[in-house]
């Protein structure tokens, strides 16, 4: 009976509690952390304000701007077989490649 009583002292009692808030805390700044990061690759356009003091009209005109850039498709052209850099690279042979 006296173990028992022992162990439930006010200041035992007084750090499991401590502790426990402590995780507590920290589990809620991780969660958070981990949203804020998962919101912000989710979010499409730019992390900064773009034309915060500008007028209505220009911010409705940056906005349709900034929306397009998701539409620009690029495709590399690739190099024809007598092209001047692929015979320069052959010349050159593989003093440059580290494979």
């Amino acid at each position: 009976m006296t173990s028992v009583s022992n162990w439930l002292t006010g200041v035992n009692v007084m750090l499991v509690m401590a502790y426990g808030s402590l995780v507590f805390v920290l589990l809620f700044i991780f969660v958070k952390r981990q949203n804020m990061c998962f919101a912000m690759k989710s979010q499409r356009g730019p992390h900064v304000p773009v034309g915060h003091n500008a007028p209505n009209d220009l911010k409705e005109e940056i906005d349709t701007q900034l929306s397009k850039v998701q539409d620009i498709m690029y495709e590399p052209q690739l190099l024809a077989d007598d092209d001047a850099r692929l015979l320069q690279l052959e010349i050159q042979g593989n003093q440059n490649c580290y494979n």
